[in-house]
């Protein structure tokens, strides 16, 4: 009898111990919030499909289960079969709203690591509303898109990235370049309210931006000789206004040169990568549009909407809000 309890008690506790570690294994639900804001809603037309985000964490590579309720009465099968292996998840599903302009919709990203029921689940709210359709929410809702795909495409582990301390990084590259796209992307996120010091639990984007700065500030490129940034010590330079003094040295990467600070820019660095800093804004390089063919570039046309970044170039992936 006295073995048969002692069975008994095993048996619970290795039961309770299964169960307990497998309804840990949900680590966080965060739903990509409008602008780093967890109060702010989303931008949707009535009618128009609406691209929905969320990023799953997971304390260990047991499959998850996930669904959307979207706040209308409707809802999405339960999804996940193939959430496993892993311990982050980038999930997402089109929905399209319909109902009167200004109409909120609250809705929310269920997440369960013990079946299919959804009875164990852990959610997150996504807040969404519907807005005239006008230019204004066209534009939302492509922002909205495109930092995400930035946020995917974000690179944390290569074989050829490192940082001087080994910290976490992420990496945007654009052909030979990886400073550079890297700062257009923090910068996307930023201008959009996805600050490096948010917090981590509510926006996902945030944690990416200061993963990014860290490249910047303290990442290479195969070798320590090929770091993002370097300082170059320059003489005085008098006051004024700049496009009025002649060219000087600036910055200077591991990268090819680039021509940026002026309305022309030969390549896609940006202010933070470069070997030359042009500064007058009405001269073009003493380059030949025939000469950037043969190198296989494009004369880029001055983006005069935008006075914050007059680099000229905005690369595949800058976010760029014509309204600023």
């Amino acid at each position: 009898m006295r073995q048969l309890k002692l069975l008994t008690i095993l048996c619970c506790a290795v039961t309770l111990a299964l169960a307990g570690a497998v309804s840990a294994a949900v680590d966080k639900v965060i739903c990509v919030p409008w602008q780093g804001d967890i109060n702010k809603y989303h931008t949707t037309v009535s009618g128009l499909s609406l691209e929905m985000k969320g990023v799953i964490k997971t304390t260990n590579t047991a499959t998850v289960w996930y669904k959307w309720v979207f706040g209308d009465g409707t809802e999405s099968s339960v999804l996940g079969v193939a959430l496993s292996g892993s311990t982050k998840y980038n999930v997402q599903v089109n929905h399209t709203y319909t109902g009167a302009e200004s109409t909120p919709f609250t809705a929310k990203l269920l997440v369960d690591c013990v079946d299919k029921t959804m009875a164990n689940a852990v959610s997150d709210n996504y807040l969404v509303k519907i807005e005239a359709d006008n230019l204004d929410a066209k534009i939302n809702m492509a922002i909205d898109r495109g930092l995400w795909t930035l946020y995917k495409n974000a690179v944390t582990s290569y074989g050829s990235y490192h940082t001087l301390d080994g910290s976490p990084y992420a990496v945007w590259s654009y052909g030979g370049y990886y400073g550079s796209p890297t700062a257009s992307a923090i910068h996307a996120f930023q201008i959009n309210g996805h600050k490096e010091t948010g917090n981590f639990n509510e926006d996902p984007y945030a944690e990416v931006v200061q993963l990014g700065f860290n490249w910047l500030f303290n990442g290479y490129y195969s070798s320590t000789s090929f770091l993002m940034l370097r300082t170059l010590n320059i003489g005085p330079v008098p006051g004024g206004n700049p496009d009025s003094r002649p060219k000087r040295w600036r910055i200077v990467s591991a990268s090819s040169s680039a021509w940026v600070g002026c309305w022309w820019a030969p390549s896609p660095a940006l202010i933070t990568e470069q070997s030359t800093f042009w500064e007058s804004s009405s001269t073009a390089p003493a380059t030949s549009t025939a000469s950037w063919t043969a190198r296989g570039w494009n004369r880029p046309r001055p983006f005069r909407n935008n006075r914050k970044d007059r680099s000229g170039y905005h690369p595949p992936w800058r976010i760029h809000d014509p309204r600023k």
